[in-house]
């Protein structure tokens, strides 16, 4: 199954002298889905339950994301946003990135993605 869609990074950014805060920024990338979605929900003592994704994504390394994939926070995929729980770099210069639940960090306005 073909991937495509954005992934998310949040890098820390001196706002002001010693201020320092996450900006998040998205690139677009193309890949294969390795696994596909297995859906379970994540019982909680918290009002409302997390739904977790147990999908795997591989996607072609550019210099950007070898140099920034300490900073890889989410994926955008289907129309959502799932966190990314570990990056696998062991088949360079393939990158898998392993989804987990539903991100609700911060994200891009959709006017500021980089193609």
């Amino acid at each position: 199954m073909r991937f495509h869609g954005f992934v998310g990074f949040c890098i820390q950014t001196e706002t002001a002298p010693d201020v320092w805060k996450p900006v998040p920024s998205e690139k677009e990338y193309s890949g294969e889905v390795l696994q596909k979605t297995n859906r379970s929900v994540e019982v909680t003592t918290s009002t409302n339950d997390n739904i977790v994704i147990n999908s795997r994504i591989s996607i072609v390394a550019d210099p950007y994301i070898n140099q920034h994939f300490p900073s890889i926070k989410y994926v955008k995929w289907n129309n959502n946003y799932w966190e990314v729980t570990s990056v696998d770099q062991t088949n360079y210069p393939r990158i898998i990135l392993n989804l987990g639940e539903v991100y609700n960090g911060p994200t891009v306005e959709p006017e500021q993605s980089t193609p």
